[in-house]
């Protein structure tokens, strides 16, 4: 019984020593590109900015971890995320504080998938609907490349002929632009 007490004390500080979770959490500030959200849209440029606390701002050794799939590139306390995919960007900042003793945080980015819009034209009706479902917040229809009023309706009955497109923005703020068709 005392062998199993002592044991189980022994693994109990062995896991505060290494975990250092809430520790670790508070060694650094992070900013992004996106008012300090952790998501973006696919394609969107998003930046993340560490900022040392005081007590750590002597410490220069420390670095970007990540597979090129989350990370597209890291340069001193600036990391730039991979955002030509979707899905969720596991990104690590470690830092050195010497003697084989690091302090490591992640944060989870999430790359948000545009929406997919298509245009069709039949019985004399231009209309649009998102290809994956994505819930529509907004459109704005472009016709020979001059965007119409914003009160122009999903589908244009006898279109005056020329070039149609729609710019779309899902819930989520993410923009995609359909292919263009072509009204004789």
């Amino acid at each position: 019984m005392v062998r199993f007490f002592t044991f189980s004390i022994i693994i109990f500080i062995f896991s505060l020593l290494s975990s250092n979770v809430l520790s670790q959490d508070r060694f650094v500030t992070f900013q992004t590109t996106n008012q300090n959200k952790l998501e973006v849209c696919q394609g969107k440029t998003f930046g993340i900015i560490a900022k040392l606390a005081a007590q750590y701002e002597g410490y220069t050794t420390f670095q970007w971890k990540s597979d090129s799939t989350s990370l597209a590139e890291a340069h001193g306390e600036l990391a730039v995320v991979n955002i030509s995919t979707p899905g969720e960007k596991k990104i690590i900042f470690s830092l050195n504080l010497g003697k084989n003793n690091t302090l490591d945080t992640v944060l989870i980015v999430t790359v948000l998938p545009n929406p997919e819009v298509i245009i069709d034209y039949k019985d004399e009706t231009i209309s649009f609907f998102s290809k994956n479902d994505a819930e529509i917040s907004s459109y704005r229809w472009v016709h020979n490349n001059t965007v119409l009023p914003e009160g122009t309706k999903k589908s244009i009955v006898k279109p005056e002929s020329g070039e149609y497109r729609v710019v779309i923005t899902d819930s989520k703020g993410c923009k995609a632009t359909s292919a263009s068709i072509t009204v004789e």
